[in-house]
């Protein structure tokens, strides 16, 4: 009996070890943005999806939207496309897998495995990726930011906003629509104008996480402003430097930020000003 039990006891160890890897490998712990300072970038939200993709890879300056498959330690990233030259008729896979050699809630160590694979990632044998929240770079001061969009041929509004390291707020909202589909499109006049106040502490310091968490000292936008989109523009003023950035199709780094910055534009109450002004550096 005492041999039986010290072995339901060994195989009980056993079967909680291996849920415990499982639960460390399931999409809900790898689930987010992750980077590091050479400014990879992965992106991970979905798996096995048909319709869209929901997830990005980018190592080395190359990358763009993957598939995504788990497979135990193995997260195999895909591009899938049908051709002409099969008629349209077989789908084409091309993997790009990484071996998952550790994972926490803010560290993700990957090694890549198949040929793919291994050439984006220049046959490095590991690549360690943050969680982006928590690459904070606390050296930068941040002092101010001015944000400019741009028109597009559908409902993107124009705003130019500024911010200062004293909270101070300024926004100039040139277009705004009302919400919804229909068209033709509707401007929201209630919204349009020029306004002013101070942020509050928690937007505040939403804002400047994301500033420090952006790479922002490496941080560069490619040059591209020839499509059907609005252009984002930023001037960021921190240590005494200024940053210009200028894109239709900014970094996904850079995205919280932008996103934080819309937020702002779009939703936090400010004073309307009879004044007009025009921001710039």
């Amino acid at each position: 009996m005492r041999v039986i039990h010290c072995f339901l006891i060994f195989f009980f160890i056993i079967f909680c070890i291996r849920c415990k890897q499982k639960e460390d490998y399931s999409l809900s712990k790898m689930r987010g943005k992750w980077i590091n300072k050479q400014n990879d970038f992965v992106e991970i939200n979905d798996t096995l999806s048909d319709s869209f993709i929901f997830n990005y890879l980018y190592l080395n300056g190359r990358g763009d939207d993957k598939y995504l498959e788990i497979h135990n330690d193995t997260l195999s990233f895909q591009k899938r496309y049908y051709s002409s030259e099969t008629n349209f008729n077989n789908l084409h896979v091309e993997r790009f897998d990484f071996l998952l050699k550790s994972l926490s809630d803010s560290f993700m160590v990957l090694s890549p495995i198949s040929p793919l694979a291994r050439d984006l990632a220049c046959d490095e044998n590991l690549i360690k990726l943050t969680r982006q929240e928590y690459l904070v770079d606390n050296s930068i001061q941040f002092e101010k930011i001015i944000f400019h969009t741009t028109f597009c041929f559908g409902a993107c509004p124009i705003y130019h906003l500024e911010i200062d390291s004293n909270k101070k707020c300024k926004l100039h909202r040139e277009l705004v629509y009302k919400e919804g589909r229909a068209r033709p499109y509707l401007k929201d006049s209630a919204k349009i104008g020029y306004f002013y106040g101070n942020i509050s502490d928690q937007i505040y310091e939403d804002l400047t996480k994301e500033i420090k968490t952006c790479n922002l000292k490496s941080l560069e936008f490619d040059d591209v402003q020839c499509c059907d989109g609005p252009i984002f523009t930023l001037i960021i003023n921190c240590n005494g430097k200024t940053k210009y950035l200028k894109s239709m199709t900014p970094p996904r780094t850079s995205i919280n930020l932008i996103n934080t910055l819309m937020e702002i534009c779009d939703k936090v109450p400010l004073n309307s000003s009879c004044d007009t002004f025009k921001l710039i550096e």
